[in-house]
């Protein structure tokens, strides 16, 4: 380190333990600098749960997700049913095929569906709120960039996205994306 005033602040993310400053000289003849200090660590340490987010998929012009969902859906119960405060958004959406309407409509009925589905299984079902978006907020390219249809980036936008609301400390989410490096639209 340079010579100078320095803060050393030991924590454990939430509070911190120890806070010592420390002063080099300009001319410190040693090459090391020992400092004895007493650490106190708090006996209880608050456990955190993390939960992995992840987008639901739907085929094409389909309001029922695909098979992978079931398993992901009964850790959103989960989290739900041990933290009763939070309250989530279920938004629906769609690739860009189709009319802005049908497109609204279907995507309504995928949030619908995964909204029902979690109000059947959770406590205090008024805290699910599903809506349908359509077309908007596309996460991958609709088309490639010469204008041809992009398939490949429209399965990403035919989606059902979980936004988690009030959500506690000791509730750790994790965002995970799915969507190649190549195919995402922002």
């Amino acid at each position: 380190l340079p010579s100078g005033a320095f803060i050393l602040d030991f924590s454990d993310g939430r509070s911190s333990l120890l806070r010592k400053e420390l002063n080099i000289p300009e001319y410190f003849p040693q090459d090391d600098l020992l400092l004895n200090a007493t650490l106190t660590v708090p006996t209880e340490i608050a456990r955190a749960d993390t939960f992995i987010m992840r987008v639901l998929h739907f085929g094409f012009d389909r309001s029922l997700p695909d098979d992978t969902s079931n398993r992901y859906l009964g850790e959103v119960v989960r989290i739900l049913s041990n933290y009763p405060g939070i309250s989530v958004r279920v938004n629906g959406y769609t690739d860009a095929l189709g009319t802005e309407s049908y497109n609204l409509d279907l995507s309504q009925k995928r949030a619908d569906f995964v909204g029902e589905y979690l109000k059947k299984l959770v406590p205090d079902p008024g805290r699910i709120l599903p809506k349908g978006y359509g077309e908007a907020a596309p996460v991958a390219f609709n088309q490639n960039a010469d204008g041809t249809d992009n398939p490949a980036g429209r399965k990403y936008n035919r989606r059902v996205e979980l936004v988690f609301e009030q959500v506690p400390a000791d509730l750790i989410l994790v965002v995970q994306s799915d969507i190649p490096e190549g195919l995402r639209y922002r």
